[in-house]
């Protein structure tokens, strides 16, 4: 049996304006007071909202690019609570209407992709420039990130 994946938005008192949001496989209020008691924490995380979704890595991802704009720094974003709920669950609505169609698009073109990361392979090995490498490695684990996800 496949364990069960969160998303969540916590908040706390003492970081005033600015909700967390993230990702977990253990049950938000358990990750909360987890987070709370970490020694660097002040306040007590609250969670304000959650929802079990059937991949917590792309329903984090998802609503971390599409609110964006209100992002503050690493999970954190400058966005009162409530607000960030209805945002949060258009966005996975919206999402999951489209991923319910994604693995059959990839799996129709995964000969084009797993071509297109042989290519990115052999400009690797020419390429001379180590920041240009990285640029094309980072496509590579893209690529293989989304052939993995339509398994």
């Amino acid at each position: 049996m496949k364990a069960k994946e969160y998303v969540y938005i916590f908040s706390n008192e003492e970081y005033s304006e600015k909700i967390k949001i993230g990702r977990t496989n253990k049950h938000p209020e358990i990750r909360a007071d987890q987070l709370s008691k970490q020694t660097a924490t002040i306040g007590k995380f609250k969670c304000f909202w959650f929802k079990e979704v059937d991949n917590s890595r792309f329903a984090e991802n998802s609503l971390h690019y599409f609110l964006r704009e209100f992002h503050y720094e690493k999970e954190y974003f400058k966005l009162e609570a409530g607000t960030a709920k209805l945002l949060a669950e258009k966005i996975l609505n919206d999402v999951e209407k489209i991923e319910n169609n994604v693995p059959l698009i990839i799996k129709n073109q995964t000969g084009i992709i797993k071509d297109r990361i042989e290519l990115l392979k052999e400009m690797i090995k020419e390429e001379s420039l180590k920041n240009k490498k990285e640029v094309l490695k980072k496509r590579i684990q893209l690529l293989e990130e989304l052939l993995n996800y339509a398994r």
